[in-house]
């Protein structure tokens, strides 16, 4: 997997390496080279960034995305429910005491249904009940 960059960087070397009397075709490969370079980066960050998650605790449930998470209490959400925009699936949940709707995007294995099925279980073994909100 880690072939293909370093393929990548080696062309945009070669290439910039040959080309070192001409100015113009030479401003050309040093820009194909540092275009070349951002890909692979790109290809790296994406590789090494994982798969999103989503973990679920006696406290609330986690959302990890990439290099960023963020937790959510049972305590301060509920009423699961999902909402289907343009062919994407979102877990839409309120917030107890501010009436404000949240959403997570399915980017994960399961379907949209078991997934807001297993947070409203867990939602109703941990969290508020919606009377209370």
């Amino acid at each position: 997997m880690l072939l293909l960059p370093v393929l990548v960087l080696v062309l945009c070397w070669t290439v910039v390496g040959r080309h070192q009397e001409d100015i113009p075709s030479q401003r050309l490969t040093w820009m194909l080279a540092g275009a070349g370079t951002v890909v692979v980066l790109v290809f790296l960050i994406q590789a090494f960034r994982g798969k999103p998650q989503l973990t679920l605790s006696r406290e609330g449930f986690t959302t990890r995305l990439g290099f960023s998470s963020k937790h959510y209490p049972w305590s301060e959400y509920y009423g699961f429910s999902i909402q289907r925009t343009s062919g994407v699936d979102m877990i839409r949940f309120l917030r107890k005491g501010w009436g404000t709707d949240y959403g997570i995007m399915n980017l994960y294995v399961a379907s949209s249904e078991e997934i807001c099925e297993t947070l409203l279980e867990w939602s109703e073994r941990y969290g508020v009940k919606e009377a209370d909100a």
